[in-house]
């Protein structure tokens, strides 16, 4: 009889222990799941600000940063240069119809980031 009870406890010890694992398991799972899902609706949320951002530019015309709800946009506007056949490259001839804008938002250490080029482009 002894050894039967020793081997119960046996048994409730491995049990408990594997119970323990599978909980542990499943709360972690659970927190990441959560943890993922806050960081995809700030990430949508950043990419429907740069893409606000983008408009604003295309309106306004000017450079500038603000901070919305815990995110911070800037809004930077660029020069663009031709190359002999047109192209857009870093150096060559100044295309006075063409900017390129840049949007980004920052938030909790990451960046969405969106470029664009506005063509036409002229002061009034």
């Amino acid at each position: 009889m002894g050894i039967k009870k020793g081997f119960s406890t046996l048994e409730i010890l491995i049990s408990l222990s594997v119970l323990v694992i599978l909980i542990t398991l499943v709360v972690l799972i659970i927190f990441f799941t959560f943890r993922q899902i806050i960081f995809y609706q700030k990430f949508l949320q950043a990419s429907y600000l740069a893409q606000e951002g983008q408009e604003i530019a295309r309106k306004d015309k000017q450079e500038q940063e603000e901070q919305i709800n815990g995110f911070l946009r800037t809004i930077n506007l660029e020069a663009v240069f031709r190359d002999n056949e047109y192209n857009i490259s870093e150096f060559g001839d100044l295309d006075q119809e063409t900017i390129k804008v840049i949007v980004r938002v920052f938030f909790d250490n990451h960046e969405v980031k969106l470029i664009n080029y506005l063509t036409n482009w002229h002061e009034e």
